[in-house]
């Protein structure tokens, strides 16, 4: 049977892959003492590999029933993180996978765990990796889940309507844009303008002009009216600048931390007005919008007055009470405080506590565990188990602002009570 399956699937399919594990899965009895954790333990992803294992740690505690959580190292690519999770599955007969980590090995992993039906809880952002894979869960926070929490907010809530977007010309820039673009429509909303610039460029101001649609030949009659303005108030016409076209009410930057405020800089130099930047005294502003990667304290002084009151979310906040206890805990263990990256790990150490504790001696039942797990304790990103609907961790995505003072949760509007 699994010959005839092989001959009809297309080379690198799930089906192909199932015929090529069918006969090493028989017989094999999984260790239901044991859990394989994917991580990238060498290579120039190893720190972020060794941070990711004390957070799962820290989270895992003690554990459950016995069970131990035992660590392979993924390598830096598909070959060897595919190697890992065979390794894991067949020779470790481990009752389940957590991770791996990096979203370029993703499918790999999910395509073993998938064709030998061994539950996989991944610690990666590829939002693709569980499609039409049951056996697959993710334990991390997807950039889509995140737009969808960010378009929810900023459209019911503070009023907007239509869009730019101001991307990094790279994959995930690119992902992150198509990903607003999808929600924002869906919500009956509009793009107007989409502009990416160079990852490595430190002016980004030619690609701010660009977004502000600064083309001098086509908008020629208004160019020589501006002129005549600045020289009717006494000014050097010379010295005007043609003003960008603002039709939308944000601008959508997905980058981190430390390049939005060479992003924001480049929209104030072409008079675009963001944060608290105006042109005119009590003009209009256009808030940024942008995800998790905004989220660090140093982006207040870095980016200034051009980045206040934007919105951007995440789902963790350091200073949050309810997340005191990880952090402190981390900090002691790591001698650093945790990134968003730990604190979901964290939190995916303790499903994976809670599902460990069923009496669950079989894949399938195990799978089953960690869908029905539930946390009761304070989680460090609000989670409380896996969504049954998408199959990942159901970690709250806040909505953040910042002022000169630091980042702080945008609070929503309480409902209106019924008459």
């Amino acid at each position: 049977i699994a010959a005839r399956i092989r001959a009809s699937a297309e080379a690198g399919s799930d089906d192909a892959a199932l015929a090529d594990y069918a006969l090493r899965r028989v017989g094999l009895q999984p260790d239901p003492k044991t859990i394989a954790v994917l991580l990238p333990m060498s290579g120039k992803y190893r720190g972020v590999g060794n941070q990711l294992k004390k957070a799962l740690q820290l989270g895992w505690g003690g554990g459950a029933g016995g069970r131990k959580l035992v660590f392979l190292d993924t390598g830096e690519d598909e070959k060897s993180a595919r190697a890992a999770a065979e390794k894991a599955i067949f020779e470790l007969r481990a009752i389940a996978v957590v991770g791996p980590l990096r979203s370029e090995v993703a499918n790999d992993v999910a395509q073993v765990a998938q064709a030998t039906r061994t539950p996989m809880l991944g610690m990666h952002q590829d939002g693709e990796a569980a499609d039409d894979r049951p056996w697959v869960m993710d334990g991390f926070s997807t950039p889509e889940a995140q737009v969808d929490g960010l378009v929810a907010h900023v459209m019911q809530y503070d009023g907007m309507e239509s869009f730019a977007i101001f991307a990094p010309d790279n994959a995930y820039g690119r992902a992150a844009a198509d990903a607003f673009t999808k929600a924002v429509e869906a919500r009956g909303g509009t793009i107007t303008v989409r502009e990416h610039y160079d990852t490595e460029a430190q002016d980004l101001i030619p690609f701010a002009k660009k977004l502000g649609r600064k083309d001098y030949k086509a908008r020629a009659a208004e160019w020589a009216r501006v002129k005549r303005e600045v020289a009717d108030a006494g000014g050097d016409p010379s010295r005007a600048v043609l003003p960008p076209v603002i039709d939308f009410d944000g601008i959508f930057v997905p980058d981190g931390w430390r390049r939005i405020p060479v992003a924001a800089a480049g929209l104030a130099y072409e008079e675009f007005p963001v944060g608290e930047f105006r042109i005119t005294p009590r003009g209009p502003t256009v808030p940024l919008l942008g995800l998790s990667g905004w989220n660090n304290e140093q982006l207040v002084t870095a980016g200034g007055p051009y980045v206040r009151n934007s919105r951007f979310v995440d789902v963790f906040l350091p200073d949050d009470s309810a997340v005191r206890e990880f952090v402190n805990g981390f900090r002691q263990e790591a001698g650093k405080d945790p990134s968003t990256l730990e604190a979901q790990t964290w939190t995916v150490g303790r499903v994976l506590r809670a599902a460990a504790r069923a009496d669950a001696s079989t894949r399938e039942a195990f799978r089953k565990a960690l869908l029905d797990a539930t946390v009761s304790d304070a989680t460090a990103t609000g989670a409380t188990g896996i969504d049954d609907a998408t199959r990942r961790i159901d970690h709250t995505v806040r909505v953040l602002s910042l002022n000169k003072d630091g980042i702080f949760v945008v609070k929503s509007p309480e409902p209106d009570a019924p008459e």
